[in-house]
């Protein structure tokens, strides 16, 4: 593996860092689906708090997300990115996350990946 990855579209430099930087801080939706599976929620900025989180609205739900860069504002429309791995599955009765249900599971060695239908 190499210590730096550059990621090109179409001739042009869209991100170039460590592996883990690209692949946990992508620059744009581009970069980021293209260095694993992702998925994509649109969020309204509700509240900007401090510690780097932020309080958003995901289909109606008031959600805490944790913000790595960047200035938001109140009202401001997001995409929130989430890699399968680090998706979390609660009880049914939870009052965190979003309601949904799993409904496929892939064997892909130490980490598993599924499906999420919500």
């Amino acid at each position: 593996m190499s210590d730096r990855v550059l990621v090109l579209r179409e001739g042009c430099v869209e991100q170039i860092g460590t592996p883990r930087d690209v692949y946990e801080s992508p620059a744009n939706l581009f970069v980021a689906s293209f260095v694993g599976e992702i998925n994509v929620f649109d969020v309204e900025v509700c509240e900007v708090l401090e510690e780097r989180r932020m309080i958003g609205d995901l289909e109606g739900h008031r959600l805490e997300f944790r913000r790595r860069a960047g200035q938001f504002e109140p009202g401001q429309r997001i995409h929130v990115l989430l890699r399968p791995e680090d998706m979390r599955l609660l009880p049914a009765d939870s009052e965190r996350g979003l309601p949904g249900q799993a409904i496929e599971r892939n064997y892909k060695g130490m980490t598993g990946c599924g499906r999420y239908v919500g």
